[in-house]
């Protein structure tokens, strides 16, 4: 009796065209070399060579369609060879080329659930405990393992390397001198790994999907994240220039949000960009984006977003948009906002809008330049930096809304406290999101009509 050929389950290896396994299963004459093996890697020896490497990473239709071509001609030829010799054929030719392509144009044993569109987040405790996030918050444990271990080889350890190998675009790669690393996936996925000795088990991953669930803020509306009349408040405060701070918890949306908000930016202004991870679009024709380098474990090396900013503000930009303001960086946001630069948008980490103001303040006293500052006069800078901040929330079941819209008035009351009132708020429920009954301020109705526009649309 012929005993059919099942597929291994995923594997990253390339190291030899055939594992010990597989070369012990030859030798007794039992089912033959393994077939993802054999042609892998005689794809690798063969024909991918003439393939550029940056083409494999970033592949076009006819890429596409030249490598499936290639597999497809190395497993005819193996099963012709499997005739031959008497071996187990393949159980299903087509899921190996699936898995194939998977692994030298995809995600590899990933790309299943990077297909899945209700996928936000994939959590791997090590390369054996799977779990992932669907949109809606359901966490369920992925049913299988990601990686068979050859010959020597750790799945921990293939995991890591599986993914350097995606990462390879933002020229980081995780090891024993740099054990975190922050990066961005060809797709636009956020992936964060740590591995030992800092974590067990290890490799610790975290991908954080790019869903593209609104590209506009017309989209917004569509989705309920937003009304129209507040979305038509937010895209003239784009056009004129003012200063948008966007806040929310982890997850709410931050991100998605002020990629929408940047649809709207005139496609011939300046924009730079500040990012950890390069993660915003901007739709524009002059454009320039500025990611942080995470410092090597001696502390070296490293280039933080207080840095960049400071080359951004040289290179004349009509904006600077920072994905999210971090440590000493968002000091260096508030002396931009307050030179001249304007329609800087920005995001932080808030539980309200009231908060992410003082949020502003606590990563603004981490600047050196700070010590010399008393609580007054870094209020006083941080009021005159913002007209507009924007509260994010993620209601049960997953879906974001915006909560609040709070306008900032520039000034101080009580010597010590950033006046601020609520233009636009939701229900409790986070439902319904409608105007109140504050008009806008001289500050912000004297630059709207510098811009020419009439404030008083915007009056309830």
């Amino acid at each position: 009796m012929t005993t059919t050929r099942k597929l291994p389950t995923w594997s990253s290896r390339s190291e030899s065209p055939m594992s010990e396994r597989a070369r012990l299963a030859r030798e007794s004459g039992d089912v033959g070399p393994d077939p993802y093996d054999t042609v892998l890697e005689r794809l690798r020896e063969g024909g991918l060579q003439q393939i550029r490497p940056d083409d494999l990473h970033h592949p076009t239709a006819e890429t596409r369609s030249q490598v499936r071509q290639l597999i497809e001609s190395e497993l005819t030829r193996y099963q012709d060879e499997a005739r031959a010799q008497r071996w187990s054929p393949v159980d299903d030719p087509a899921e190996l080329i699936r898995r194939i392509e998977a692994i030298l144009l995809g995600m590899g044993p990933l790309q299943p659930l990077m297909d899945d569109s209700e996928v936000e987040e994939i959590i791997c405790n090590g390369p054996q405990n799977v779990f992932v996030i669907r949109a809606g918050d359901l966490k369920t444990r992925y049913p299988q393992f990601f990686f068979d271990v050859p010959g020597g080889a750790t799945a921990a350890d293939q995991l890591t390397a599986f993914v350097n190998h995606l990462a390879a675009d933002n020229y980081r790669q995780v090891n024993l001198t740099t054990p975190i690393m922050d990066a961005t996936l060809p797709d636009g996925s956020r992936v964060n790994i740590v591995i030992h000795p800092l974590v067990r088990p290890s490799p610790a991953v975290t991908i954080r999907r790019f869903r593209v669930v609104a590209r506009t803020l017309d989209d917004l509306v569509s989705l309920g994240t937003i009304s129209s009349f507040a979305a038509l408040f937010l895209r003239t405060a784009i056009a004129a220039g003012l200063n948008i701070l966007v806040c929310g918890s982890t997850a709410s949306g931050k991100t998605n949000f002020l990629n929408a908000l940047c649809s709207v930016v005139p496609v011939n202004d300046r924009v730079i960009t500040i990012e950890d991870t390069l993660e915003l679009q901007i739709p524009g024709n002059d454009v320039v984006n500025l990611v942080s380098r995470a410092a090597r474990l001696d502390g070296t090396g490293g280039i933080t977003q207080t840095h960049l900013l400071a080359n951004a503000m040289r290179q004349r930009p009509d904006r600077i948009i920072m994905g999210e303001a971090r440590d000493g960086a968002a000091f260096e946001m508030l002396v931009a906002a307050n030179t001249g630069h304007e329609g800087i948008l920005a995001t932080v980490h808030a539980n309200n809008s009231a908060q992410a103001l003082s949020r502003l303040e606590i990563l603004s006293s981490m600047h050196h330049s700070t010590d010399n500052l008393n609580q007054y006069t870094l209020r006083t800078l941080i009021a005159a930096s913002f007209h507009i901040v924007v509260f994010l929330e993620r209601l049960p079941g997953g879906r974001r809304v915006v909560r609040e819209i709070l306008e900032v008035t520039g000034a101080l009351e009580g010597q010590n406290v950033i006046q601020k009132q609520l233009l636009y708020q939701a229900q409790p429920d986070g439902q319904n999101l409608r105007r109140t009954d504050y008009a806008p301020q001289k500050r912000l109705r004297e630059h709207l009509e510098r811009k020419g526009i009439d404030p008083h649309q915007f009056a309830r």
